[in-house]
């Protein structure tokens, strides 16, 4: 029987990319600073919190509050962040098992 995870412990799961991963994140947060959102993706280097976070907030995805905590920004998801999460539970996307790869078209 499948159990339905909650976004904090999707946030933990590995078989999902770092950008993913920090959208759960934020998603269980409401809003949190790179360290409260490290709390959650623990295993992620802060270098690749911060370049994904940037990343986020350039595909328009996230935004600053205007909230300062501990001297670090405040970031919150704009919309319900769940609609850029893909994956099939497997590690993989779609677009890299291979499948359709050799297909002929005609």
């Amino acid at each position: 029987e499948a159990a339905e995870l909650e976004d904090s412990d999707l946030a933990e799961e590995g078989t999902l990319n770092a950008r993913d991963r920090i959208r759960l994140a934020l998603k269980a947060l409401g809003e949190g600073t790179r360290s409260e959102i490290n709390e959650l993706v623990s295993d992620l280097a802060p270098g690749t919190m911060k370049k994904e976070l940037a990343k986020l907030k350039e595909l328009g995805e996230t935004e600053e509050t205007g909230e300062v905590r501990d001297r670090k920004q405040v970031v919150r998801l704009i919309g319900s962040g769940s609609e850029h999460i893909r994956g099939t539970g497997t590690g993989t996307d779609s677009t890299s098992t291979g499948e359709g790869l050799f297909e002929e078209k005609f």
